[in-house]
């Protein structure tokens, strides 16, 4: 069942200047006092806006925001999602995209918007793959709280936020659109710890994970606890999965530096994890941001595509094989 899509919103923004009409007349016809009012209303109206209009929906890539329904811990959420597509009627292979944490403005209160990561999603829809972002508990639209670290425990703040990847993907693999045999997960940030840690304990059909710079900003680079707290994260879910995974940090993440990464790897391969790390150079100001810039694809995007056509042809071979037992 399709659930119900946000408001298109070029109807929003009409109603706005719709509204912003009536204020002429109220201009014309009634009282200052009864105009600023108005002008009141329609201004709280506007501010609600953004939340819909942020960005223009990709007809090409077949763009459209639904709601998944999420069960966790005996409470129901919803999961504002954004989907992509290429242009025709098929089941396609699946890469769910786990988003990562916007440090906020000081002093402004901020609810970090849906997120779309349009270099990510244009380059996989190109490639043939159906695209799911899911705003996970209290990002974007999506209902609750977010998931905080608490006592610096990384490896409990990587598991919870994973179980919103895997409502999302339990309702998706069952989506005419999507192939549940060939699901892959591309995280980034807090997003690709997380999906390091939806790894470890991953659903059928699910093949591996890229992960661009998971982790989460330590205050600093020597002793912030933080940083052998991802250590630990990573051992504890690598025990646990044998599904590859696929790299990539910069020289200057903002979030790491090359030897800790080095470390990471290590430890992570050496408790029986499954991944190939590629360490790349400086990226602009922050390479953290290198698989959202257009500029960074020529740094992954070979080997990303060489990484995912391996998975999707070994599920092939596999579904070919287990038919010709039957």
């Amino acid at each position: 069942m399709t659930l119900p899509t946000v408001p298109d919103p070029r109807k929003l923004g009409s109603l706005v200047f719709d509204l912003c009409e009536v204020l002429i007349v109220f201009f014309r016809k009634w009282s200052y006092k009864s105009a600023a009012v108005t002008i009141l209303s329609v201004s709280v109206f506007a501010r609600a806006v953004p939340v819909f209009s942020q960005h223009k929906l990709r007809a090409d890539l077949n763009e459209e925001i639904i709601t998944i329904p999420a069960s966790i811990h005996d409470h129901e959420y919803h999961l504002e999602t954004t989907l992509f597509r290429p242009n025709k009627v098929d089941r396609f292979p699946l890469i769910v995209i786990a988003h990562g944490t916007n440090k906020p403005p000081p002093g402004v209160k901020y609810q970090q918007p849906r997120e779309r990561s349009i270099v990510l999603s244009e380059t996989f829809v190109r490639q043939g793959f159906a695209v799911a972002i899911p705003m996970r508990r209290g990002y974007g639209s999506s209902a609750g709280e977010q998931v905080r670290i608490k006592n610096n425990d990384l490896t409990a703040y990587g598991l919870e936020n994973a179980l919103d990847i895997q409502q999302a993907i339990r309702f998706l693999a069952k989506q005419p659109y999507v192939d549940p045999n060939k699901i892959i997960i591309s995280g980034w940030s807090t997003g690709g710890l997380a999906a390091m840690a939806y790894l470890s304990e991953p659903d059928d059909g699910v093949l591996g994970v890229i992960n661009f710079h998971g982790g989460v900003r330590p205050h600093n680079f020597k002793h912030d606890p933080l940083l052998t707290a991802r250590i630990d994260a990573f051992v504890r879910y690598a025990k646990t999965t044998h599904l590859p995974s696929l790299w990539f940090y910069t020289a200057n993440d903002h979030s790491s530096r090359p030897p800790f990464i080095k470390r990471l790897h290590k430890a992570y391969v050496s408790n029986g994890g499954n991944a190939v790390l590629v360490q790349l150079g400086p990226f602009k100001q922050d390479g953290h941001m290198i698989s959202q810039d257009r500029d960074g694809l020529p740094f992954w995007q070979e080997k990303v595509r060489a990484f995912l056509t391996e998975l999707t042809n070994e599920a092939a071979k596999s579904a070919g094989q287990d038919a010709s037992k039957q």
